[in-house]
């Protein structure tokens, strides 16, 4: 029977078609119910051979309208087998559910492989599943969903695998396209076969190995076909050559002379390599006593006591280190032939590194006990200088200490004076002052009606008397209903409610004190007409909402206050009318119950449109 649907009886040479096949390649395998199953590209067919009956086999999940099957192995369970694609990875088909496993490269496989296509199959008794691939060889755990993948950088000779026969259930025999390779299962170790041990070529084909039922292999090549019987004899012939190691020269670049020195004799592993800490790098020199193919030999090397790991195998006969710590060291090098075989003999050489003197502990103690020495004597001489000025530093500590008392209850009284006391507290502790935000706080701003035209009537000091007058009586009003100050600025003052401590009856107090305010400047009017003499007319608005309070400038402290509600403040001023009261919305709400406002409506005002005013008439009885 034949992959492309051909059956040949060997007998008469008669050649049948069971189908017609498209190409020249196929595969086919025989089930445990006798049924052969035939495979072509994506195409699976059944062929029951007592019934001469062919049925094309339709896959329910359709997964296998994309494959291109290269290989087909019948699974442990007799109702499924394994098929292998060329770019899509293995799939595992149930002979009447279709695919029911799809594994591959991607990372949305259950076990990722190592490459979407698949040459070869194997499946062992205990359930694992060895895979040939284009990118070395995989064993799939499917209990575990692990797959671990072996390379030319696990002993491979090549990574391109075309077939696999197993020996037992031990060693698997691995075809590749630079070599034939024993795997040992238990020690997952590599032996590697090529012409040098009798092969005809070292590249094999896909899809032509077999096992005959004597145990005999034989696998196809560029050069015909290679057959053998994989008993103890015929590896023994691979085994029994042993190549040595040889240490061919030592070079260091010498600290003392600034130049390399180089040694091709009297190299042993018995006399250890002495260096000392100014050979800042050493290069050992090695080959392997095999000349079949010399350039193909790799190397694997370490310095034990320095490297806990074999370097990475390479072709290069060479180790170079540099800056090592001072110790004792053992240098091993192992080594395969172009075979691939590992040799069993390792190169071993002592390595010893002496210590800097300056680095040894009776150098470090003698620095130590002359350090300490210098210490002491320096800290005694300084101990009698410092009891000598500390007798002088006294007597004027004493002075300056009180100069300095008077001078910060100076400064205290006077920052008592510019901040509020609880903000003036915290900066004299702290040294500064940190800004703080208040929910509720009411701002009031007051301004003088045509104030530019009254002081042009009014001489520069007839100006500043007239309005330090009203500034003095607004700064006692504030003081009789506990608020704040914030600034003046010409004709305009500004001050709070409920801040720097909190007071729930923030609103009424502002809005009684601004009241009084203008009774005040009412007095003051109708005492200057009486005289004939100039007088002020002022504007006062208020607002409630949130501020920030805080300290600002470093040479001369100013505490102030910022946010949106300042600004409404003062649009409800430049809004009012003299000798009202104008409070927004937010203020009316608090002090409805305690005042009778007159609403005024809506009025516009700069960059916040339409708001809510009102005027306050006069407290309730």
């Amino acid at each position: 029977w034949t992959g492309n649907g051909k059956r040949v009886d060997l007998t008469s040479m008669e050649v049948k078609n069971i189908f017609k096949a498209k190409s020249s390649e196929g595969l086919v395998i025989k089930d445990k119910e006798d049924i052969l199953w035939f495979a072509e590209k994506n195409k699976l067919y059944q062929y029951d051979a007592k019934k001469d009956l062919l049925t094309e086999f339709h896959d329910p999940t359709e997964t296998l309208s994309d494959f291109d099957i290269t290989y087909l192995l019948n699974a442990q369970n007799e109702k499924q087998f394994w098929i292998g694609s060329k770019a899509k990875g293995i799939a595992l088909l149930d002979k009447k559910a279709g695919i029911v496993e799809h594994y591959h490269k991607d990372s949305l496989s259950a076990v990722q492989l190592s490459h979407n296509r698949i040459l070869a199959m194997y499946e062992g008794g205990d359930g694992i599943l060895w895979v040939a691939t284009a990118n070395g060889l995989n064993k799939l755990n499917f209990k575990a969903n692990e797959n671990k993948v072996y390379t030319s950088e696990n002993g491979l000779p090549n990574n391109f695998i075309n077939g696999l026969l197993p020996e037992g259930d031990s060693c698997i025999w691995v075809s590749t396209d630079n070599g034939l390779s024993r795997f040992d299962i238990k020690k997952e170790t590599f032996n590697n076969f090529t012409t040098e041990d009798g092969l005809t070529k070292n590249e094999f084909n896909r899809m032509s190995f077999f096992r005959a039922k004597d145990g005999r292999m034989y696998f196809g090549g560029l050069n015909g076909i290679n057959a053998f019987y994989p008993n103890p004899k015929f590896l023994n012939r691979k085994f029994n050559r042993a190549d040595k190691i040889l240490l061919t020269s030592f070079s260091k670049l010498d600290g003392l002379f600034d130049s390399i020195v180089t040694r091709r004799v009297g190299l042993s592993e018995e006399q250890p390599i002495e260096l000392n800490h100014r050979d800042r790098f050493f290069t050992f020199r090695f080959a392997l006593a095999n000349y079949n193919n010399p350039q193909k030999n790799i190397y694997s090397y370490k310095l034990d006591g320095y490297e806990t790991e074999w370097s990475v195998p390479g072709t290069l006969g060479e180790a170079r280190y540099n800056n090592i710590p001072a110790g004792k060291y053992t240098f091993r090098v192992r080594s395969a032939s172009s075979n691939g075989n590992w040799s069993e003999d390792q190169l071993s050489v002592p390595v010893q590194i002496k210590e800097a003197f300056f680095k040894s502990w009776w150098f470090i103690a003698l620095c130590f006990l002359a350090i300490t020495l210098l210490l002491y004597f320096v800290q005694q001489y300084r101990i009698r200088n410092i009891h000598k000025r500390q007798l002088e530093l006294e007597e004027i500590v004493a002075k300056r200490t009180h100069d300095l008392k008077m001078e910060k209850k100076k400064s205290e009284d006077l920052l008592m004076n510019i901040l509020p006391e609880e903000t003036a507290k915290e900066l004299m502790l702290r040294g500064k002052a940190e800004a703080k935000h208040h929910e509720l706080v009411s701002v009031l701003f007051t301004d003088f009606k045509d104030f530019s035209k009254l002081a042009e009537r009014m001489t520069p000091e007839e100006l500043v008397t007239e309005i330090d007058f009203c500034f003095k009586a607004f700064d006692e009003i504030m003081d009789i209903y506990g608020l704040e100050k914030i600034k003046t600025i010409g004709d305009a003052y500004m001050c709070a409610s409920g801040i720097p401590v909190s007071n729930p009856m923030h609103a009424f107090n502002i809005v009684s004190a601004a009241l009084e305010i203008q009774t005040f400047m009412a007095a003051m009017k109708a005492d200057r007409k009486k005289h004939g003499e100039p007088f002020f007319e002022a504007r006062l608005g208020i607002h409630t909402g949130s501020v920030i309070a805080g300290i600002v400038g470093v040479k001369k402290f100013a505490y102030d206050i910022w946010g949106e509600t300042v600004n409404i403040a003062s649009r409800m001023e430049s809004a009012g009318q003299v000798g009202k009261v104008n409070i927004s919305q937010s203020t009316y709400e608090l002090v409805k119950d305690e005042f009778h406002c007159k609403h005024r409506g809506k009025v516009a005002i700069k960059h916040k449109g339409e708001i809510d005013m009102y005027f306050v008439e006069s407290p309730k009885v």
